[in-house]
């Protein structure tokens, strides 16, 4: 019986904080934040080509960040928001360790006051 490529898929747990545009929490996260690239962490959407097309050469998600089914099913958001950035903390941030990976997104910008919500994964 064949896997289903998304079957292998293990959301993560995340921790959301609000964080205004203007603020030092804002700057201290920017300059705590190594952003990755694609080649070290593809972040798409559950239906993408490209996800499926890994998993039919590797049989392996590693490396996959589905910002759409972490936003949805991990963080019990009421709909799926765009991603700002997505990186690893090189500075301790929030009592958040070295080394966890943290995705802003687009939750809060049309608020009053402005804000990103920053989500760190617990390791």
């Amino acid at each position: 019986m064949e896997q289903s490529w998304f079957s292998s898929y293990e959301t993560r747990q995340w921790t959301l904080h609000k964080v205004p545009f203007a603020s030092n929490d804002k700057k201290d996260f920017d300059s705590s934040l190594k952003v990755l690239g694609d080649t070290e962490l593809l972040v798409c959407g559950e239906g993408s080509p490209l996800a499926e097309s890994r998993w039919n050469r590797s049989r392996s998600l590693e490396g996959l960040l589905f910002y759409d089914v972490e936003q949805l099913l991990a963080m019990d958001l009421d709909t799926v928001y765009g991603v700002d950035e997505v990186g690893i903390l090189t500075n301790e941030w929030k009592g958040h360790p070295v080394g966890s990976l943290a995705m802003s997104i687009f939750k809060g910008v049309n608020e009053e006051p402005r804000c990103l919500t920053i989500c760190i994964a617990k390791m």
